[in-house]
């Protein structure tokens, strides 16, 4: 972890409402891993006053590069929306646990709704670079919604790509989960979940895996304050007690979470 002054390289809007900013990583920073985060200040004034986290969407070692994906829906992201090319940003990361290894026999299903888009599409390429055959499911409400950037083709032999939206404008029409629900039975009790997403999606796939008696690692989306664990401001009720999604997350067993 470390705090330092990024230059923007590219910030364009992806979708209605969404957009994809990419900065610099240091040299000499340890590269991130999905399911991580940074948190960000755009502004050197007094407001906003506390930082805000994203997940980390792209890392590219060798361009030394980082980028992620947010939603313009408040005074800090529309200070973000607002940089551009050359601007600098005020960073601390990577911050938070990762996506474990995907262990030999299983097979990765990954499932991801509105702004949980950042750390599957992560995860997603970097398995896709390691070889790793996968299913990715990309849900949202309309298909102005979905981001606009790079899929695999396909027919492509390591993975598939599969959209869904709610009033059926591209892909299938349903959730992320009711998609995941139509793979076959011996496909779906091999599989392992991987998903991001509103509460209320991740808790639909945390019953879906409990119901075919498979592991489902969810990445929790909380306000983040500090980013270190101190204020306790992103508690999530687990079956241990309070967990700090920035210290002890965001990657959670989705059996850990006590689900609303």
């Amino acid at each position: 972890m470390k705090q330092f002054k990024a230059t923007i390289l590219s910030n364009n809007q992806v979708s209605l409402g969404y957009f994809r900013l990419a900065f610099q990583w240091p040299e000499d920073l340890i590269s991130p891993r999905p399911g991580q985060f940074v948190t960000m200040r755009a502004n050197s004034g007094a407001e906003p006053l506390l930082r805000r986290p994203f997940a980390i969407s792209e890392f590219d070692l060798t361009r030394g590069y980082a980028a992620i994906v947010y939603e313009r829906r408040g005074k800090a992201t529309n200070l973000l929306a607002a940089m551009h090319e050359g601007d600098t940003l005020d960073v601390l990361g990577p911050l938070g646990n990762r996506f474990p290894t995907i262990e030999s026999g299983f097979f990765p299903i990954l499932l991801c709704g509105g702004i949980g888009f950042g750390p599957i599409y992560f995860l997603a390429m970097t398995n896709i670079q390691e070889g790793i055959r996968q299913k990715v499911i990309i849900g949202a409400k309309t298909k102005k919604l979905l981001p606009d950037l790079p899929y695999p083709a396909q027919e492509d032999d390591c993975s598939t790509f599969l959209f869904c939206t709610d009033d059926g404008s591209r892909g299938s029409k349903g959730t992320v989960v009711e998609c995941a629900s139509q793979f076959d039975t011996g496909l779906l009790q091999r599989s392992v979940l991987y998903a991001c997403g509103p509460d209320a999606m991740l808790g639909a796939c945390a019953r879906l895996a409990e119901t075919i008696d498979i592991k489902c690692l969810v990445a929790v989306e909380q306000i983040i304050g500090c980013g270190v664990g101190a204020c306790m401001g992103c508690a999530v009720k687990t079956r241990q007690g309070y967990a700090r999604v920035c210290t002890d997350g965001p990657i959670f067993d989705s059996r850990e979470i006590v689900w609303s």
